[in-house]
């Protein structure tokens, strides 16, 4: 575990080559939490980023109850499919120099439900910062 502020390791851990994170997030979780004190105020303003396959729904969830901040991808494709149709604008990626609106066919950009603003919006500028950070 690499915290950007600190930019040294805080909790390093030998597993099995077999052992993948989605079995070992929560220990490593609680050793960060033991070595860098992280309390319930601390633990609202920390940001977790899991990978795909980093945790399982209940490991998030667990995160969320703990006060952590998360951000992560999906790895299921039925899901993606099913939440991109939900989408009602797409904002374009800022990395990729004029690129069109992106589609739910798209790998890069972001999209927002009716409930977080529209492409003009300030919820659509906290979208791609969000897109940018991960």
């Amino acid at each position: 575990m690499l915290p950007s502020h600190y930019d040294e390791v805080v909790v390093d851990r030998l597993f099995d080559r077999t052992v993948q994170l989605n079995k070992v997030l929560l220990p490593l979780m609680q050793a960060a939490e033991q070595t860098l004190g992280l309390d319930e105020r601390t633990r609202s303003r920390t940001l977790v980023r899991i990978d795909a396959g980093g945790g399982c729904v209940d490991d998030v969830n667990w995160l969320l109850a703990r006060g952590y901040q998360v951000i992560g991808k999906d790895y299921s494709p039925a899901r993606a499919e099913r939440l991109a149709q939900s989408v009602l604008w797409w904002a374009d990626d800022p990395k990729v120099c004029g690129s069109p609106a992106l589609d739910a066919g798209s790998s890069r950009g972001a999209g927002s439900d009716p409930a977080h603003g529209s492409p003009d919006s300030e919820p659509a500028g906290v979208l791609l910062a969000y897109v940018c950070l991960y």
